[in-house]
């Protein structure tokens, strides 16, 4: 029995739907700083508190934190679970802590339609949440600058010069030598001449 395999041009002649069919339009084009590792996962570096990674292999999105971590890390990696929540793309009763330290992850629901590709829904989702967080950090970056140029190069109000203010005799609220030893086990005799 022989097999028959038209290539090229030619293939379009022979009728093959595959090939005649037109590619999709987009629906919308982004731009974020995103890489595919080996095993197929997508990591988007854009945020600036969290390394985003989409598993889909294990149908997870992870997300790391950045060098710094502070206490603003985990609030931006639940603002993004409960934004992806939200928008229908995770469980939420699945977000939780992951097995490396400081990571939270959440479990991907699968498309209904067989049409709709998970992974594109889930980037584009990705991306408009990290649009939303934007403000938030020029806010925070304008404040840092702010509370910094205040702090190195203060108002006349906000400085004395030196010598301005007198100096006092004792400094502080806790008399030196006063509290040396435990508290309770000496007595203090206080003498006013």
């Amino acid at each position: 029995m022989a097999i028959n395999i038209t290539v090229g041009a030619g293939a379009e002649a022979a009728g093959d739907e595959a090939l005649k069919e037109k590619p999709k339009d987009p629906h919308a084009t982004i731009s974020l700083k995103i890489r595919k590792t080996l095993d197929g996962d997508f990591v988007i570096y854009d945020h600036e508190d969290l390394d985003i990674i989409i598993s889909p292999p294990a149908g997870k999105i992870i997300a790391f934190p950045k060098d710094t971590v502070d206490e603003e890390v985990y609030h931006s990696q639940m603002r993004l679970f409960n934004f992806l929540a939200k928008k229908g793309v995770t469980d939420r009763s699945t977000i939780q802590a992951g097995n490396v330290y400081n990571a939270i992850e959440a479990r991907v629901l699968e498309a209904s339609k067989e049409d709709v590709d998970s992974i594109e829904v889930i980037i584009y989702t990705i991306s408009k949440f990290i649009e939303e967080e934007r403000p938030h950090y020029a806010r925070k970056r304008n404040f840092e600058d702010s509370e910094e140029d205040r702090l190195a190069d203060p108002s006349d109000e906000e400085s004395t010069e030196l010598g301005e203010v007198p100096h006092a005799e004792t400094k502080g609220a806790i008399t030196p030598g006063l509290y040396y030893r435990p508290y309770l086990t000496t007595y203090h005799y206080f003498y006013q001449e």
